[in-house]
C-alpha cells in the first residue's frame, strides 16, 4: 500500500479502516496498473488523468466514489 494511502487509513477507527482496507484491496485487484494518489484528501484511482473510483471517510461512514 502506498505511504500516503496507508497514512489515510491509519487515521480511521478500526471498523472504518477495515472497510477502507477491503475497498483498497478490491480496487487494486480490478485496476492494478492505473495511477493512485490521495487527491482532495482521499484515495482516488485515475485512468489517463481522469478520476474513475475512490473512497472517502465521512462522519458516520466510508463513501465509495465513482
Amino acid at each position: 500500500m502506498e505511504q500516503d494511502v496507508l497514512e489515510y487509513h491509519q487515521k480511521m477507527e478500526a471498523t472504518d479502516r477495515a472497510i477502507a482496507d477491503k475497498l483498497y484491496e478490491i480496487i487494486q485487484h480490478e485496476f492494478p496498473d492505473v495511477e493512485l494518489k490521495v487527491w482532495h484528501a482521499h484515495p482516488v484511482w485515475f485512468i489517463n488523468g481522469n478520476p474513475i473510483v475512490g473512497y472517502s471517510k465521512l462522519k458516520h461512514c466510508v463513501r465509495l466514489l465513482f
